[in-house]
Order: structure tokens, then C-alpha cells, then sequence
């Protein structure tokens, strides 16, 4: 992009499904002699994986500075610019 100054606003929302599971060599059960209970023991859960990664860009901008000849500085986009935010998407 050359001699320019840009910086890149951007608000990313991601959502994902995390796994969990027993581990059953660690699982202890009793069962009562008067009773139908069964009483679990050392149900630890444990991460297993992600899943179901889903994101969203809220936000992805790339903004230049410009500083003209006349007149105040100020940050803008430019059509140039456009192609190198849906590479960052």
C-alpha cells in the first residue's frame, strides 16, 4: 500500500460450542441395599473440544490518514482500501 498510514477498526463477534464430557474410569457408583438410589460419585466434567465456530464481522473497516495541502487532516476510506478489507475478512 505504499507510503500510507492506515488502521483497522473492526468488532468481531464469535460464537462456538464447547464439549465436556465424564471420564467413566474416574465415574464411582453405589447403589443402597433398601433403596433404588443410585448415587454418583467423582462426576468431574471434563473439556473435550470446540465446535459449531460461527463469526461475524460487526464492524471491519481500514481507514487512511490523509493529510492535503489545504485544509485539516482526517482519517477517511478510500475505494482502494475496500479490497484489502475483504482480504482481512
Amino acid at each position: 500500500m505504499g507510503e500510507k498510514t492506515v488502521h483497522f477498526i473492526g468488532a468481531l463477534e464469535v460464537k462456538v460450542i464447547a464439549k465436556y464430557g465424564i471420564d467413566m474410569k474416574n465415574l464411582k457408583i453405589h447403589q443402597g441395599h433398601t433403596s433404588n438410589v443410585v448415587k454418583l460419585a467423582d462426576v468431574n466434567p471434563k473439556f473435550l473440544s470446540f465446535n459449531g465456530l460461527e463469526y461475524d464481522w460487526k464492524i471491519c473497516e481500514l481507514k487512511e490518514f490523509k493529510q492535503p495541502i489545504l485544509g485539516a487532516d482526517h482519517w477517511r476510506t478510500a475505494d482502494q482500501l475496500k479490497t484489502h478489507v475483504s482480504v482481512l475478512q
